[in-house]
């Protein structure tokens, strides 16, 4: 081979070839989950009465920011005597563990049973601090309570007051006896 066939090759190689540059390495436990579980079930018991149950088709946690992500999300709660209190489900929820924040994605679905309210959606967020559940400000909830049955933008809601609001006008329907 020649001095200048051998010299070509080895500059090609060098184009070619991959450059590790570990000084700038990106931290891959921010994009490749921690632990990855299938059909997992978790349930919380707060003395001997169950308080939380969680269940999803798969659960996947990351280290760097404390986030989990569950497809096909089942939750219940029970009240403090071991009532059933809420059911709901959901196609995606992410979990921020460390700001206790969950935000829910397509197909939500939850039920207070002690105030028969229904709620449909398809992006909320709870936040555990505050106790406030949100949707977007042009996401579109539904709910039914009662003989009432409305619909708008911009929902908010508050399990410390009970109380729920809307950003937009709503329509819907009201069942009144007479």
């Amino acid at each position: 081979m020649s001095k200048t066939n051998f010299i070509s090759v080895i500059i090609l190689f060098s184009l070619c070839s991959c450059s590790l540059k570990y000084n700038n390495s990106k931290n891959s436990t921010s994009t490749v989950p921690e632990l990855e579980f299938k059909n997992p079930k978790y349930t919380h018991y707060n003395n001997k009465i169950k308080e939380t149950a969680f269940s999803a088709s798969k659960l996947e946690q990351y280290k760097d920011d404390n986030s989990s992500y569950a497809k096909d999300a089942v939750f219940t709660t029970w009240t403090k005597e071991g009532n059933l209190l809420t059911e709901g489900s959901c196609s995606l929820i992410e979990i921020d563990s460390k700001n206790k924040i969950y935000k829910m994605f397509s197909n939500i679905k939850i039920k207070n049973h002690d105030q028969n309210f229904s709620l449909s959606a398809d992006s909320l967020k709870y936040d555990e601090n505050s106790r406030q559940l949100s949707s977007g400000k042009t996401d579109t909830v539904f709910i039914q309570q009662d003989d009432c049955e409305i619909q708008g933008q911009g929902f908010s809601a508050s399990s410390i007051s009970n109380m729920y609001t809307f950003d937009s006008a709503v329509q819907g329907t009201l069942t009144t006896d007479e």
